[in-house]
């Protein structure tokens, strides 16, 4: 997926054709590794909203700009964690891959 320098990256991967949200990697160094979210996680809830598919946090973080604050509801195993970061950026490249697992 190209990047523009103003797009958010959460860096997370995630199987782009599962109907779940469960977070299948994070990016070494990413903000979500930075924030302790770690593959297993279920995205329960996005800035308080609940979602329907995983591409809908990648398309929103892509709408936010690098710095923005997300706050994301995570089912970890038995317990209920909450996060809340900045998005990054990814652009030793100028692609992400923060947004899909091949």
């Amino acid at each position: 997926v190209l990047r523009r320098p103003s797009q958010g990256c959460l860096g997370v991967s995630y199987r782009e054709d599962a109907s779940d949200l469960v977070i299948n990697g994070v990016i070494p160094g990413s903000p979500a590794d930075r924030a302790g979210l770690r593959p297993g996680d279920v995205v329960l809830l996005l800035n308080g909203e609940p979602l329907q598919r995983f591409s809908q946090l990648a398309t929103w973080a892509r709408e936010q700009r690098p710095g923005d604050l997300v706050e994301l509801k995570l089912q970890r195993r038995s317990t209920t964690v909450r996060v809340r970061f900045p998005l990054g950026t990814d652009f030793g490249t100028g692609v992400c891959r923060c947004v899909a697992d091949e």
